[in-house]
This record gives C-alpha cells, structure tokens and sequence, in this order.
C-alpha cells in the first residue's frame, strides 16, 4: 500500500473511488465530474494537502482537503474520506492522516476540521485515533415545508450585498464550515439570499442553495423573533420540493423545535470534529 498526495491524480480518478466508497453509505451518494469538480473548487480543495491511498497503482482510499478562512482563522476543512469496500479494515483513514498531517501542520493552519455520522462507529475510532476530538454535536433535517404563519409587517427582498458584520450580529451560534461566510461566497451563483428588513434595518436573513436544495443560513433578530419572519423569508423561496437543513448546532433548540414544526425530519446527526496545531 502505497499513501501519497493527490496532487497528481485527476478529478475524475478521484471521483470514481468517490462514488464507490460512497456507495453502501448511510445515505448512498453518487455525483457527476461537473457537480464533484464545483464542489471541490468551492471548497478550495488543495490536491498537494489531500491524500490518497494506492494498491497496485489505483486508488483505493482518499482524504480531501481543502483551506479555507473560517471566521477568524485559517482552517484546513476535510470535505470528504472514502475508503472503497474491498479496502476497508486495513486502518487506511489513519495511515493516511499520519502522511499528510505533518504538511498540514506546516501550512499556517489553526486546526483542522471535519463532520462524521454519529453513527459511522469505524471512522469515528480513525479520526479520534488521529488526534481529532469531537466539537459540536449536528442535526440534519429534511422534508416539505409546511405553511406556516408569516408576518407581512416586513418587507423582503433579495440581499446583493452580504453585510457580514450586521448578519453575524443576529447569530446566535457560528454556522460549520459548509455553510460559513467562506462558503457562501464561494457558492454565490448558485445562492437565493433573501433578507427580512423594518424600517431599513436588516433583522433577518435566509441564504439558500438552489442547486443542492439546502438552507445554508437563517437568522432572526433575537427582538423580532416568534412573530412569523423565520416562516415568511422560508415562503419567499416558493421551493415546492423538498429541502434540507444541514449541521444544525443540537444547543439550538429553538431552531430544530422551529424547523420540526415546519414538517422536516431529522434524517442523521453528526459530530463535528477538530484538531488544533
């Protein structure tokens, strides 16, 4: 076994191990080269700080890492590890992570980060082995809105400047890598983002992903919440279909209460994991 970067691998190699990792996972995954490639590259994927795992010269396993600000400091994001099936067993998530961390520690990064299943027992021991240690427990939640009340009191209408410091003002946790301010930027042509305003004043916001159907943020005014502005910038998405709500802080109670009582499910849970340098 063989483990080296995959700074000269192509995406579609890299890809195709992918899909067959991905295959038998909690929620099957299987994606085409033009979404995988826009992935990658929104997400300042770093092939020379990812990493692969070689038998007989093809590809087996691979971790992807990309660096990226994330608020305040410099990360490198893991954004996906795949082993295919007939490699498993053979400790390759941290044999990897003993190869690259080392660059990794050399490239200026605070600490890195990544989200596991909760349920996914095996990569967990790898990545707690590797020295990660679990950070923020995540909900995910999914499924058809349901109506709900809305408040016509405000106005809406569509946000084409990302005021951060104002936005970040009506957090009330900071949002994980996937849907950080890096990442919104990074996503912009594929974004929706709508915002609530009284009297001039932005007191809410939703940012969604058109293309992958997924809420990356929503955030209300702590003085103007529980009067309908959550539900109304959601029915200004007129999405018909279902939507998805990714690594909602479990501490936030009031938001997966909110989003409950619109009709989503929680569909899976994850922890988030970091490693400090």
């Amino acid at each position: 076994m063989q483990i080296v970067s995959l700074e000269n691998t192509s995406y579609s190699e890299i890809l195709s191990v992918f899909n067959r990792a991905f295959s038998d996972y909690f929620i099957p995954v299987s994606v085409g080269i033009e979404q995988f490639s826009n992935k990658l590259e929104s997400h300042n994927i770093d092939l020379s700080l990812s990493v692969g795992a070689f038998e007989n010269n093809e590809l087996v396993g691979f971790i992807l890492h990309g660096v990226l600000p994330y608020i305040d400091k410099k990360i490198i994001y893991n954004l996906g590890t795949g082993v295919i099936p007939s490699a498993r067993g053979k400790n390759l998530t941290v044999k990897m992570y003993n190869h690259i961390l080392p660059k990794i520690d050399n490239n200026e990064c605070e600490q890195a980060l990544l989200e596991v299943v909760t349920k996914n027992e095996a990569a967990l021991k790898s990545y707690l082995n590797s020295g990660f240690t679990i950070s923020r427990n995540l909900m995910c939640f999914r499924g058809k809105l349901k109506s709900a009340i809305s408040n016509d009191d405000y106005q809406y209408r569509s946000l084409t400047d990302n005021n951060w410091e104002k936005m970040q003002s009506l957090w009330d946790t900071i949002p994980t890598v996937q849907n950080s301010p890096e990442l919104v930027k990074n996503r912009q042509c594929e974004l929706t983002q709508i915002g609530a305003f009284r009297n001039s004043e932005l007191i809410g916001y939703v940012i969604y992903n058109s293309q992958e159907k997924s809420v990356m943020q929503l955030a209300v005014d702590k003085r103007h919440r529980r009067m309908g502005v959550a539900s109304s910038l959601l029915s200004q998405l007129k999405e018909k279909n279902e939507i998805t709500f990714l690594n909602i802080d479990k501490k936030q109670i009031g938001i997966t209460d909110f989003l409950q009582h619109l009709g989503l499910k929680l569909f899976i849970e994850q922890y988030e994991m970091v490693l400090k340098f």
